[in-house]
This record gives structure tokens, sequence and C-alpha cells, in this order.
């Protein structure tokens, strides 16, 4: 059953805080590698402090634009003349169908373009996916789940403008309803194997190739495996394989990354040392061309529902979310990945 945009406006602008973190983010277990880069970001919205060391530069992502439903037909995997087999067709056929839904209309695009190999638009499908079921998760939470108000009526002010933000924000970029051939682990899976099937990307297959790797024989075939992606994450000009790279190299599954380590040594801090990493590798993304602008999707993930303020980026909200010791960290693998 399919909720109305005003029937999620009035229930959302009541929510003062968002359910646990971790269920924000994980729309099934086969989305959780995928999620994780912006998952650990959401670790620190419980203690924001003062921005020390931010770098203001936004970058506004420009929004997929489709004349009409028509244009669908002649996207990225029609043109490569493969037939359009019966998901695809039946996304098309909800597009035509709710014409005045640019929303739909870009999802249904999204996915044509993934299926055909683009690994950009697998991640932005995907994480509008996760987006999109977010905040209708924060229209309806679980029973029993309950809520905590905000102490202070400074706090409760800044979280319901900041709640209003993402409600107005996600108006613009969900559909009405999220179309059932979209969503689903199998659904998920489906589509990333024929995206994996169609690219053309080397890169992307090397580091899939090495993600399936349990365990190494040596620590000659684990230096070279890290060493592989480490040169990949350096070289490619796309901000998706860098952080695809990064979060391998990052798992540990290769060998121990030390890379920030010596800035929170000896503090509270220094078990977290993979969160760090990992929110330098999204300021490394954003350096490379990621869609890190005040409004982008990336941003309002990780500040979404308590924390979004018009205008702010991702770079800005990183910097004030972390320490000035953790903020070393960030900054220190930030610069290793500008190492090109």
């Amino acid at each position: 059953m399919h909720r109305t945009r005003s029937q999620r406006s009035e229930s959302l602008t009541m929510t003062k805080q968002a359910p646990p973190v971790r269920s924000r983010w994980i729309a099934g277990s086969a989305a959780l590698g995928l999620a994780v880069l912006v998952l650990v970001a959401m670790n620190f919205q419980s203690a924001v402090v003062p921005n020390r060391n931010a770098d203001s530069a936004g970058i506004d992502p420009p929004m997929t634009d489709w004349a009409n439903a028509r244009d669908l037909e002649t996207s990225t995997e029609a043109k490569s003349g493969r037939p359009i087999d019966a998901r695809n067709e039946s996304m098309l056929s909800a597009a035509r169908g709710s014409p005045e839904d640019r929303a739909l209309r870009d999802l249904a695009d999204l996915a044509l373009r993934a299926r055909a190999g683009d690994l950009g638009a697998f991640e932005r499908l995907q994480g509008l996916l996760s987006f999109c079921r977010y905040i209708e998760g924060l229209s309806h939470p679980a029973s029993g789940s309950g809520s905590t108000a905000a102490t202070g009526s400074e706090a409760s002010d800044n979280n319901d403008a900041s709640t209003a933000y993402v409600l107005a924000r996600s108006e613009q970029i969900c559909p009405q309803s999220l179309p059932v051939d979209l969503t689903g682990e199998y659904q998920y899976w489906a589509m990333r194997d024929e995206m994996l099937q169609r690219t053309t990307s080397d890169e992307l297959r090397t580091i899939e190739a090495l993600s399936t790797i349990d365990a190494h024989e040596s620590d000659a075939e684990e230096y070279a495996a890290r060493d592989r992606l480490e040169r990949i994450a350096l070289e490619t000009t796309s901000p998706e394989i860098l952080e695809r790279a990064a979060h391998e190299i990052i798992s540990g599954r290769h060998g121990a990354w030390s890379v920030g380590q010596d800035a929170i040594e000896g503090t509270l801090s220094q078990g977290r040392l993979a969160e760090f990493q990992l929110l330098g590798a999204i300021l490394a993304a954003c350096d490379r061309g990621a869609d890190c602008g005040p409004a982008s999707l990336r941003y309002m993930r990780l500040c979404a529902p308590n924390h979004c303020i018009p205008g702010e980026d991702v770079y800005a909200f990183v910097g004030k979310s972390v320490s000035s010791i953790e903020s070393a960290a960030v900054v220190e693998v930030r610069d290793w990945f500008r190492r090109r």
C-alpha cells in the first residue's frame, strides 16, 4: 500500500529523532557493502562540534532532466541495440503513466543506464532508493520504536527546520511511490550482476575480483592486492571507482592500512580509525567530482533528519562532525588520495 505525499509530510514533521542509524541506511543485507561509506559518517551526528578543518568548496550536482517520458525509449540501453526486458519495460510503462512525476522518470533512466554497465548510475540509483525508503520510514516508524524529543527549545527548533528541509528535498527527488521492480534484495543483486557483466571498466572488474578473495595465501600476495587497489584509487578519474577501491582497502581483507593512525594514536578515538579513513575517502571522492554540494543526495543522506542546513555541503558537514584530533586523521587520508 502506497502512502501519499501529504500523509508522509504530516507524520514526518512530527518526528523529532531518526530511527537507529543502522536501520536507516541498510535496505537489506545485500546493500550493506555499498552503504558502509555513508553509514559510518552517521556515527558522528550524536556529538556535533564546531567546524575546525572543513574546506568550503561545494559541488552542486546537476539533476537528470528528461524532457518527457518518450526520451526513456532512446536512453542508453535502447541505443545499444539490446532488447528492453520485462523489468525495464514495466518501468517505462510506469513513467509513461505518470508523465508529471519527474522523480520516477529519473529512477527509470538510472536503472536503464545501470543495467547497461554505468557504475555511477547504479550507485546513484541505490542511494536514491535508500534515501526514499528512509523518508518513508521516518513517516511511519516501527511500532514500539518510539522517539526521543530533543532537549532545549533551540535544539528542537533546529531539528524541526532540518526535518522540514529534508522533507522538501525528498519531494523533489523521491517519486510518489517506489516501483516494485526496483526494490528488494533480488532486484539489487540482479541489477548489480547485469551492471558488472556490461561494464567496460577494467578498474571495476579488478576491484570486484579482489573483493571475492577471503584470505591471501602469503604476505606477498596480500601486499600485491593492496598495491593494485591503491594504484586504482590514486589513478582513477571516477569518484565511484575511488570509493569502491577505498572501501576494499580499508576493509582489512588485504592487510591493515595505517594511513591516519598517527593522528589519533593514544586517544579515545584510536579504535575508530576505519571510520575516519572512510570519511577521508568520501572527501577524496568529492575532490574527484562526486556530488557533494548543498542539497546533493550524498549530503542529505549524511545529515538527515536533524542536522541538515540549507547551503551546507559535505565538506562542512564532515568538518563540524569530528573533533580537531579526528579531523587530522580524516584530512591525512583525504590528502593521501590526492597524491596523483
